[in-house]
């Protein structure tokens, strides 16, 4: 019995270095070392944990600072007109210009025609100027007062201008103006001598 105890302790030794230097030796040992390495879940001793529950949604960040203006499209193509609105009632009346605002300028026509029967006969107008000015005017004299012509008549403020376009036997020193006031004034012309006699031009005031 003594004798046979360290004959077994002999072939013990042996099997485990044959065991360890052979692959077959080395992968039981490998294995042995993974399984003793691993968690103790994934071997199937303990059970793997369940997942927590969700938490809360942390505050939102910051908002970023704002990117480059991108560069201006192409312009698209123009649209169709659009249908015509229907008409607008009519406004009120504005407000009627009594006196005429100053520096305004009022513009007509004069037409004297007769026939005399000799020299010296009368024929007349009357200038209407429309609307009521806030003092009579003057008769003007000399392109300072007059500076317009029969196209285009003008007169300086508070003024009364009168530009002949056409005269036929008429007396030089006319037309003669009179009567005049705040909304108009009479003009008249003298015959040379007997026959058919006119004054046709234009008139232009403005007011003071």
């Amino acid at each position: 019995m003594k004798n046979r105890l360290p004959i077994v302790i002999s072939v013990t030794a042996l099997v485990v270095a044959v065991l360890g230097v052979t692959p077959l030796g080395g992968a039981a040992i490998s294995q042995g070392t993974k399984a003793a390495k691993a968690p103790l879940s994934a071997v199937g001793l303990v059970a793997k944990p369940k997942r927590g529950p969700r938490g809360f949604r942390g505050p939102r960040g910051l908002r970023g600072p704002q990117g480059l203006q991108g560069s201006q499209g192409a312009q698209g193509t123009q649209g169709t007109q659009g249908i015509q609105g229907i008409q607008g009632i009519q406004g009120p009346a504005g407000p009627f210009p009594e006196p005429l605002q100053s520096g305004k300028t009022l513009r007509g026509h004069y037409n004297m025609t007769d026939v005399a029967a000799a020299a010296g006969a009368i024929t007349g107008e009357n200038i209407s100027f429309g609307f009521t000015l806030s003092a009579a005017p003057t008769v003007g004299s000399g392109t300072s007062d007059c500076p317009g012509t029969v196209a285009n008549p003008q007169a300086a403020p508070g003024k009364l201008c009168l530009y002949d376009r056409q005269r036929l036997n008429i007396t030089t020193v006319d037309p003669t103006v009179f009567n005049i006031d705040k909304n108009g004034a009479d003009v008249e012309d003298h015959a040379a001598a007997a026959g058919t006699y006119f004054d046709i031009g234009t008139w232009a005031v403005t007011a003071p």
